[in-house]
């Protein structure tokens, strides 16, 4: 009978396996639970930002020039080198006619070409050393190294030192380009009085910058066969050919005279990207040419067509880096947007109301956004600093979160 009693009562031994595979489901069980539930999210810094809408555009530029011509055909001497500047009524060349030595002649422009090209130099040399310490400044520098050197007994850097004093004080012996072009000036001088041709002094009607050379494009491409351009107007000048000036009965062409303080361009952009564009609105030329990359411009004219419109677009900064350009494709920067940069995949809501979750004092805090851009992976919002319930500078902004809800109070990453 006792031993009855104690069968009953005795249990079975559960196995040790079968305990640690249901321990390990529970506790992978709590765990995914936890993940599941638990809230998580990534942020990003808010900054300033700019983006701009940029337009392809094909361009024709319109000079106001004065071309230099002469009735009389021969050999022109230019008094000024490419690129200078002289004002109205300036002696800026002299034409000699008749019967000219050819090898005089040839000799005469070999040597003009010379000076220009040596006077271009020493002007982008001169502007180049603008701002620079002076002369007096730098020896006295120089005086105080040999001293430093001398104490040091550095006899290779006091060399240096000494023979720059020099070269400066010699000017660099007879070598100077100053002196060389003042040769090369008295030689074109000399030959120039032995040609026995008829000469006329040329006096410039305009002011501006100076060229010896012409492309063809100064009689057909300019302000009065360009006025109320449209953008048939626009597609004749673009697949004109230059006129080869030495094959018509016209006079002998020279050279010209650029005003560089204004320009047209005639941009020819696709009729859905000109619209919103109005006359006055301020665009900017962008190419990797121009200094600082954009140039200014002012629109004056508008004239859209079945596909393609034609702005009419005035230019005044800048305009030397544009010397010699005609026709160019080049972006037009139709607006730009400065504001707060924000990633795309941090705008929730719709287009209508738009807002981001922002984390602010480690609450979850619901912010509506003003978007003025789209670009890329970023936006450009409004920013309003009046209001601590907009989206402020360095504000942390949640690009990724789950079970994360307003109000929700979480861990500042900060």
């Amino acid at each position: 009978m006792e031993e009855t009693r104690k069968k009953h009562y005795k249990h079975k031994k559960i196995p040790t396996f079968y305990k640690v595979g249901v321990l390990a489901i529970i506790v992978f069980f709590g765990i995914a639970m936890y993940l599941y539930f638990h809230p998580s999210f990534s942020t990003q810094v808010v900054y300033h930002g700019t983006e701009e809408v940029v337009i392809p555009a094909k361009g024709i530029l319109v000079w106001n020039e004065e071309v230099l011509t002469s009735s009389a055909k021969g050999i022109a001497v230019m008094n000024y080198s490419d690129g200078t500047r002289v004002t109205a009524r300036t002696h800026v060349a002299s034409v000699y006619s008749g019967e000219i030595d050819e090898a005089k002649s040839n000799s005469i422009k070999s040597l003009s070409e010379k000076i220009n090209s040596l006077e271009t130099g020493i002007k982008n040399s001169n502007r180049d050393s603008k701002g620079t310490e002076s002369s007096s400044s730098v020896i006295l520098k120089k005086m105080r190294k040999i001293a430093y050197y001398s104490q040091d007994g550095d006899f290779q850097s006091l060399l240096k030192e000494t023979n720059d004093i020099e070269s400066m004080a010699l000017g660099q012996g007879d070598s100077t380009p100053e002196k060389e072009l003042e040769k090369l000036k008295n030689q074109r001088d000399d030959l120039e009085r032995t040609i026995t041709g008829h000469k006329d002094a040329f006096y410039s009607a305009t002011s501006g910058l100076i060229y010896s050379k012409v492309d063809g494009y100064e009689t057909t491409i300019n302000k009065t066969t360009v006025q109320n351009a449209d953008t048939k107007l626009f597609s004749n000048l673009w697949n004109l050919k230059p006129v080869d000036y030495s094959k018509t009965d016209g006079n002998y062409v020279f050279g010209k005279i650029i005003n560089n303080y204004e320009a047209t361009m005639l941009a020819e952009i696709s009729a859905k990207e000109a619209e919103g564009i109005e006359v006055g609105d301020v665009l900017y030329i962008k190419s990797s040419d121009v200094i600082g990359g954009k140039i200014a411009c002012t629109v004056t004219a508008v004239s859209i067509g079945r596909s393609d419109a034609v702005l009419t677009l005035s230019v005044t900064k800048n305009l030397d880096t544009l010397m010699g350009e005609r026709k160019l494709d080049f972006d037009l920067v139709k607006k730009t947007y400065s504001g707060l940069r924000i990633p795309k995949e941090a705008i929730l809501g719709d287009e209508n109301e738009p807002f981001v979750y922002a984390i602010k004092d480690s609450v979850v805090k619901k912010k509506p956004v003003e978007i003025l851009c789209e670009k890329n992976e970023f936006v450009i919002v409004k920013e309003d600093n009046q209001n601590s319930d907009n989206v402020l500078l360095y504000d942390l902004v949640i690009t990724k979160s789950k079970n994360l809800t307003e109000g929700m109070i979480v861990s500042d990453p900060r």
